[in-house]
C-alpha cells in the first residue's frame, strides 16, 4: 500500500519536472472551491464525513466567502485553513508548474488504496539526493548507534536492489556493533508506510502482529512488512526514538507502532498528529488538494495518532532529546552489567553528560592559557579552551571546576591543578587512570 504524506510532498516540489504548457488563468475562486469539495466528497476515506466536509465547503463557496481572493495562493491558503481542522493532511496548493504531484490522481477520479505513481523523475532524484531519508549515521560514545531519518522514502521491500531498501540496510549495517540505537525522527516529514514496516522489521520478530491496518472506502490493507530485512534483526538492542512537533505522518507511524509494542522508548515532544495518508488530486486552474484516502488502526491500541500526535514516554525539549536519550541508553547499559568490563567507561560518560558546568568567560579562560612544556599548550579561542599537542588540537568543554572533557575524545579529561589560586599544571585522565601530566611554564608545580 503506497501512500504519500503532504509534508513529504512539499519537500520535493522544487525538484519536480515542470509542465511544458503555460498555465491557464485560474478559474473563479467559487469554481475552485466547488471542485475541491467534489474531490473531498469522492475520495475521503470516510464517505459520510467526506460528504459532510464537502457540503460545508460548498456552502461557504456559494455564500461568496472566497470570491474576493484574486490571488491563487491566497485562495489555496484559505481553502487549506477551512479543511485542515477536519484532517491533518488536508492541504490545497496552487502548483500549475508542477508536472506530477506525489500520489496524484486524475481530476474527478476516485482514488483507490495505494494508487499513484512512485514519483516523477525529479521527485525520485530529490529523494535520492537525501539518501532516501537516511541523512546521518554515527557511532556515539559508549557504543550507541545514531541514525537520523528525515523522511520515509517509497520502497519496494521485495527487491533487494531497490535503492531505498539498500539505503535502509546500509544505515542499519553502519551501527551493527551498537549496544543501543537512537533513531532521530525530529522534523521528519513522513512518507511511505512500506518503509515504516521495513525499518520496523529490523527490531521485531518475524510476523509480529503490531502493524497498522489501513481502512479505505470498502477495503482494508495491512502495513505489515513483505518478507524479512536484509540484515539480522536487532531484537534485544535498546531502542530510543526522538520526536518533536515537526515529526509527521509516516514518521509518526514508526514510533507509534513500536511504542504500542513496547519495543522502543519515545523521547522528546508530542508529534504533529497527522495519521491518515493519501495523495494529491488535481482540480482546475493549477490547484490540487491532498485528500486522505485511508485511516490506520493499530492492532494493540485500536486507534491512531490523528490530531493527538505520538506522546513521548520521556518528555523533554526537542533540543535536549538526543542528550537525554544518550543518558537513558548509557544508564540502561550500566544497570545491565554494573561490574562489567565497560562499567568504568559508562560511568565516566554518564558523569560528563549529566554535568552542568556553566560556560566560562574570556577572563576565566585566560587563567588556563599558556605553554605546558615542549609537548602541550593551552589557548583560548572563540570562547573556548583548546588543548594543543603536536599537530592535534582539541576543544575542551567544562564539566566541573578545573575539569574539562576533550571534544576529540570523550574518554579524555583535562584536570587542571592550582597553587595559590594560579593554574600550574594539567593532567590528562582516562577511565583507566592518568595518561600524562604537563607543568605550566613558569610555575613551580609539584606532582
Amino acid at each position: 500500500m503506497r501512500f504519500t504524506s503532504v509534508a513529504a510532498a512539499f519537500a520535493v516540489f522544487a525538484a519536480a519536472v515542470p509542465a511544458l504548457a503555460q498555465p491557464a488563468p485560474p478559474p473563479s475562486p467559487r469554481a475552485v472551491a466547488t471542485e475541491v469539495a467534489q474531490a473531498v466528497d469522492q475520495n475521503f476515506f470516510d464517505p459520510a464525513r467526506g460528504h459532510s466536509i464537502a457540503e460545508g465547503l460548498r456552502a461557504h463557496a456559494q455564500a461568496g466567502d472566497y470570491d474576493r481572493l484574486a490571488d491563487p495562493l491566497d485562495l489555496a491558503t484559505a481553502l487549506s485553513a477551512y479543511l485542515h481542522p477536519y484532517d491533518g493532511h488536508f492541504t490545497v496548493v496552487y502548483r500549475p508548474e508542477i508536472g506530477t504531484l506525489p500520489g496524484e490522481q486524475p481530476p474527478g477520479g476516485r482514488a483507490g488504496p495505494g494508487a499513484g505513481p512512485r514519483g516523477a523523475p525529479g521527485l525520485q532524484g530529490a529523494v535520492a539526493r537525501q539518501n532516501y531519508g537516511f541523512v546521518h549515521t554515527e557511532m556515539l560514545p559508549g557504543g550507541i548507534g545514531y541514525i537520523a531519518v528525515n523522511q520515509f522514502a517509497q520502497i519496494d521491500p521485495g527487491a533487494r536492489d531497490d535503492p531505498a531498501r539498500m539505503a535502509a540496510d546500509a544505515a542499519l549495517q553502519s551501527v551493527a556493533g551498537a549496544r543501543a540505537i537512537i533513531l532521530d525522527l525530529r522534523d521528519s516529514r513522513g512518507g511511505a508506510p512500506a518503509m515504516v514496516a521495513y525499518l520496523a522489521s529490523y527490531f521485531v520478530p518475524a510476523n509480529a502482529p503490531i502493524f497498522n491496518t489501513f481502512h479505505t472506502r470498502g477495503a482494508a490493507g495491512s502495513e505489515a512488512p513483505v518478507g524479512d530485512p536484509t540484515g539480522p534483526r536487532r531484537l534485544d538492542v535498546p531502542l530510543y526514538i526522538l520526536v518533536n512537533g515537526g515529526t509527521g505522518s509516516a514518521s509518526e507511524s514508526f514510533p507509534y507502532t513500536l511504542q504500542a509494542a513496547r519495543r522502543a522508548v519515545i523521547v522528546g515532544e508530542p508529534t504533529n498528529g497527522r495519521a491518515n495518508p493519501g495523495g494529491f488530486i488535481r482540480v482546475s486552474g493549477g490547484f490540487a488538494v491532498f485528500v486522505s484516502r485511508g485511516a490506520p488502526e493499530n492492532p494493540i491500541t485500536h486507534a491512531n495518532w490523528e490530531g493527538r500526535g505520538v506522546q513521548p514516554d520521556v518528555a523533554v525539549a526537542s533540543a535536549d532529546a538526543l542528550a537525554r536519550a544518550q543518558d537513558l541508553a548509557l544508564q540502561r547499559l550500566l544497570d545491565a552489567d554494573p561490574q562489567g568490563p565497560d562499567a568504568a567507561e559508562l560511568r565516566w560518560l554518564l558523569a560528563d553528560s549529566q554535568a552542568r558546568a556553566p560556560a566560562l568567560r574570556a577572563p576565566d579562560l585566560a587563567a588556563y592559557a599558556g605553554s605546558y612544556g615542549e609537548e602541550a599548550s593551552i589557548s583560548s579561542e572563540n570562547g573556548a579552551l583548546v588543548l594543543h599537542r603536536g599537530r592535534r588540537a582539541a576543544t575542551l568543554r567544562p564539566v566541573a571546576a578545573d575539569l574539562f572533557v576533550s571534544a576529540l575524545d570523550p574518554l579524555m579529561h583535562a584536570r587542571f591543578e592550582r597553587q595559590g589560586g594560579r593554574v600550574v599544571a594539567v593532567t590528562l585522565l582516562t577511565p583507566m587512570g592518568p595518561a600524562a601530566r604537563y607543568t605550566r611554564e613558569g610555575a613551580a608545580a609539584t606532582p
